[in-house]
């Protein structure tokens, strides 16, 4: 049978359905309302959604199921492009939206590039948002009206909710629950404890029944408390009852052949499986709790460190009954990648909660996988018809992910044995910036009028540092509401659709996605910078330069928890290798290249641009260091907010003047506006920076994800990810610890060992001992040791094939290099046995030869002295970082700049 186009005007037919799919898709990607009344009944079907509901409101029949090829169907009034009348596409140039899913969100999108809205429009937007029941009527019409010009999300479109995600909530489930529903079903602890061992090992079977065989041969135990084999182990945990680890699945779309499934976990049943983590909610917050400083004059300031000292949490709650609680719901997305090949992509979704303090939130334990959505895939990515589908796709995921929080008013847990009354509410979104446009439905261009998703700040202002509060108006579920009603959606940079976010209690979800430290600055501005620098120092100085940097940065002395990078800052790709850089980076620019020398003269005369400093580009690094290590304070007083701020504004200055001609944009950049407007007030209002940094959601990935992934033999891949991350959770994780013995052949070491005699002479003569023996003086040297601190220090010739010798501070605050660790055991006779450990160590002292400050960047200079002496290692209080001026002898800094 011929399929005819069932587009007015258009005569094509076609032998093949997906031949007719693909002519549409390509020739008929904006179509007006009326057109949906010219399909034909007998044409080829679009876009199945699995639900009955849909077959009666399209009002076609549904095929039978023994047609070989599902048929789809196509829905104009869910999947129409909102403002697509003829006067628009005229005036407006439209760019198709790139769909980027990947981990490296830095990639520029392009999309639709509008017209800046007229001072009359903008007068009445703000007018209109001060007539509260305008907005709501507006939010209700879009709700119930099926008619609308915009994607409309109503309880007809959106798949139905099994009934059974909203079980568990009930006062009845709290008093029956079981806390640890797993442990008694166990046969033994050793046969736990063999599986744990086996699945955190990720042993494969072959070697478990080794293991199995060989326990059973050698144990002479009658009757053995292993499984009989590696099947039988794994057919019992499969076995084991555990609910609330249980994943759904859910059919959403058939696309081009393909059906896509969201895999999810009920959120109430999530959120039980944290709860009974009974580590995790010993310290579980029930309340608002005040927090404040008395100052000298009798004032108090308030503190902001936990999100429940904060303001979302005490306005939220004083909407409820006196005794009531909020259950706090945090919720992070972000899209991956399985493998390295970067072809095949996941999105998972994580829950935590906003009761936990932070210090145990952070904690991998603390957060729960709430699910994975689906995520198209097609060669026509770069279509508004593909876009539009990805954008619907996603809303319907998190409407049937989050439908019992929005239709539950209260739900029933048991926290501690205790049965407690929650009132539940999202509180915050940790997404990256594309995940946030992705959430909020506004554009993910960089370079469209408004794309920051938190305000409406128009492109050409986002390298202002200079605004003043009255400039940013912060976007809201009203005002978007309006905006799309008065079809201006694209004026300022939202898609024509409802987000389904709107329909949640006391939730405006354009505050709820806050400025994400990792991907805002370490991912972001400040690799930004490192490529700026490396263009400027070309620029200025030449080749050169760019190998001096690099071989700085490698000659950093080593620190516990510093990478070096041994082949230059071109290895350096991670979110926590830009914060390796961080901390040593003031060393690495300071004094890089000499302003009075002849070659760099005769280039800055030539040159047009202006001419950057050596001084003026380290001060730069400066200032952002600085804001970057009160970014990572645990608390903030109202006076730190107000330091806080100012130091963003003068490091963004200093940033837009010294780099903005390197960036195409001037350095538009909506991270750098979100960075410098939104992050204060998203710390008074909800925490913390480090409470919702998605630092520690990262190495989820890895976890949920990239191994499971590739433990998996590529075939049914979602089901044994999902059985894997199941078995998981129900062993837990081992420790293990490693040893080293000592080699005496690094120059330090030896320079150690000739002055230790004199040293240990000098420190005898301070003790009662008189003289020594060498036949009763016994001396054992080791590599590391580890102080009362919890630090430890070294003195290792070949740690990981480099030297490394820490330096210490001890109890008088001097600074010294340990050349030798060690015992002293003294056998005075056979009752008196002296013993004690020592370091051997080489002192500095601060520098005072030139005209210089004694301190630089806030780091003390110092230079060291051919001085030695043992102290007892009980006197050293802390490792220290000491790194090089390389443009200096015998001059060293005291990093104050490690986090």
């Amino acid at each position: 049978m011929s399929l005819h186009c069932p587009f007015e005007g258009c005569d094509r037919n076609f032998a093949k359905q997906q031949a007719l799919l693909q002519h549409i898709q390509h020739q008929h990607c904006f179509v007006e309302n009326e057109l949906s009344s010219t399909i034909n009944d007998h044409s080829i079907n679009f876009l199945h959604f699995q639900e009955e509901e849909l077959f009666k409101s399209s009002k076609i029949p549904k095929e039978s199921e023994n047609v070989s090829e599902i048929q789809e169907i196509f829905n104009f009034s869910l999947f129409q492009e909102i403002d697509n009348t003829q006067e628009n596409m005229d005036n407006t140039k439209n760019v198709e939206e790139i769909i980027n899913i990947s981990d490296d969100d830095d990639t520029e999108l392009t999309e639709e590039i509008m017209n800046n809205p007229s001072d009359n429009n903008g007068k009445e937007f703000m007018n209109i948002l001060d007539n509260t029941e305008l907005i709501e009527e507006i939010i209700n019409d879009m709700s119930d009206s099926d008619g609308e010009e915009f994607m409309n999300i109503s309880d007809s479109d959106i798949d139905s909710v099994d009934s059974e995600d909203f079980h568990g909530a009930s006062f009845e489930d709290a008093v029956n629950a079981t806390l640890d529903i797993n442990i008694s079903q166990w046969p033994n602890e050793i046969y736990k404890e063999f599986a744990e061992i086996c699945i955190n090992n990720n042993l494969s079977n072959q070697t478990t029944d080794s293991f199995i065989r060989f326990f059973n041969k050698n144990a002479n135990i009658k009757n053995s408390p292993l499984p009989k084999n590696s099947r039988e182990m794994h057919k019992f945990i499969d076995s084991m009852v555990a609910p609330n680890l249980d994943f759904k699945e859910k059919n959403i779309i058939i696309f081009e052949g393909v059906t896509y499934t969201l895999y999810y976990r009920p959120i109430i049943k999530t959120i039980k499986a944290l709860l009974q983590k009974k580590d995790v909610m010993k310290d579980f917050v029930f309340q608002f709790e005040k927090k404040q400083k008395m100052n000298i004059d009798g004032s108090h300031s308030q503190i902001f460190a936990e999100q429940y000292n904060c303001n979302w949490w005490q306005k939220a709650e004083s909407k409820l009954k006196i005794g009531n609680k909020i259950l706090s719901i945090i919720l992070y997305s972000d899209a991956t990648l399985y493998d390295n090949l970067g072809k095949i992509h996941q999105h998972p979704v994580f829950l935590t909660l906003g009761n936990i303090p932070s210090w145990e939130r952070n904690k991998k334990d603390a957060k729960v996988i709430l699910g994975y959505m689906s995520i198209l895939q097609s060669k026509n990515k770069a279509t508004d018809y593909f876009c539009q589908i990805t954008r619907k796709i996603e809303m319907r995921c998190w409407s049937i992910i989050l439908r019992p929080i929005l239709e539950l008013e209260e739900m029933e847990f048991t926290i501690n044995n205790t049965q407690v009354t929650f009132f539940p509410r999202i509180s915050v979104f940790i997404a990256d910036m594309l995940e946030a446009n992705a959430i909020t439905c506004t554009y993910k261009s960089a370079i469209c009028k408004m794309s920051c998703p938190n305000c409406t700040v128009l492109v050409e202002n986002l390298n202002n540092m200079n605004l003043s509060k009255e400039d940013i108006i912060l976007r809201t579920p009203e005002s978007m509401a309006f905006v799309i009603q008065n079809k201006e959606a694209h004026d300022y940079s939202i898609h024509n659709q409802k987000n389904i976010f709107w329909n949640f209690r006391e939730l405006n979800i354009y505050e709820l996605v806050l400025p994400d430290r990792m991907h805002h600055l370490d991912l972001g501005l400040f690799k930004y910078m490192l490529d700026y620098t490396q263009i400027l120092l070309t620029e200025q100085c030449g080749n050169w330069v760019i190998e001096e940097f690099n071989n700085r940065l490698a000659a950093i002395p080593k620190f516990p928890g510093l990478k070096i990078f041994n082949n230059g800052i071109a290895t350096v790709q991670t979110a926590d290798e830009y914060r390796m850089v961080m901390k040593v980076i003031i060393s690495v620019i300071d004094g890089i290249f000499d302003d009075k020398d002849s070659y760099v003269k005769e280039r800055k005369f030539k040159s047009k641009n202006i001419y950057i400093s050596s001084t003026q580009l380290a001060l730069v690094y400066f200032f952002f260091i600085r804001m970057y290590l009160m970014s990572r304070k645990e608390e903030f007083l109202e006076e730190d907010l107000n330091e806080f701020e100012n130091l963003i504004t003068i490091w963004s200055c200093e940033f837009v003047n010294v780099f903005a001609r390197f960036n195409p944009s001037n350095l538009r950049l909506p991270k750098l506006h979100s960075w410098r407007y939104h992050v204060i007030s998203a710390i008074s209002q909800f925490d913390a920076i480090n409470g919702y940094t998605s630092e520690t959601y990262k190495t989820l990935h890895k976890f949920y994800v990239k191994n499971p992934y590739r433990k998996s033999n590529k075939k049914e891949v979602m089901n044994q990810i999902l059985n894997r991350i199941r078995q998981k959770a129900l062993t837990e994780t081992i420790k293990k610890t490693k040893t080293r013995q000592l080699e005496i052949t690094n120059p330090l070491q030896l320079e150690g060992m000739e002055n230790l005699h004199s040293s240990l002479n000098n420190f005898i003569d301070n003790m009662s001992i008189t003289s020594l023996d060498k036949d009763k003086c016994f001396i054992q040297l080791y590599k590391s040791a580890t102080l009362v601190s919890m630090d430890i220090i070294r003195a290792d010739p070949s740690y990981n094939n480099i030297p490394w010798f820490s330096d210490v501070a001890i109890v008088m605050e001097e600074t010294e290099a340990v050349l030798l660790l060690g015992n002293i055991i003294i056998n005075n006779n056979s009752y008196n046995t002296i013993k004690f450990s020592f370091a051997m160590v080489k002192w500095y002292d601060y520098c005072k030869q030139d005209n210089e400050d004694i301190e630089i960047y806030e780091c003390p200079r110092l230079l060291m002295l051919k001085s030695y002496d043992i102290v007892p290692l009980d006197s050293i209080t802390h490792s220290v970082h000491i790194i090089p001026r390389f443009h200096k002898e015998n001059e060293f800094l005291m990093n104050r700049n490690i986090f």
